[in-house]
């Protein structure tokens, strides 16, 4: 049950995160490609951080969960970024 429910609060904080960016996008008149370069910025610096490789990170866009420390503290650190913790 513990799992489960941390994957729950991971994944509705990736909601969270992108519900943030997406407001933000609305706010501020960012167009898409605005907003997945911001993506993309964020990636480049949490990605590294985090010694995480692509093939654990690249799945989260599908919602699906690796569960690694790594993948956590990169999850993490995304959500600092965007000022959703």
């Amino acid at each position: 049950v513990g799992k489960t429910l941390q994957i729950f609060y991971a994944k509705m904080m990736l909601i969270s995160v992108f519900e943030v960016l997406v407001l933000f996008a609305v706010s501020e008149a960012m167009t898409m490609k605005q907003l997945r370069n911001t993506g993309k910025m964020m990636r480049k610096s949490c990605q590294p951080k985090n010694n995480v490789e692509d093939e654990k990170i690249d799945p989260i866009n599908e919602g699906v969960f690796i569960e690694e420390k790594e993948v956590k503290c990169y999850i993490a650190c995304i959500m600092k970024m965007a000022n959703t913790v």
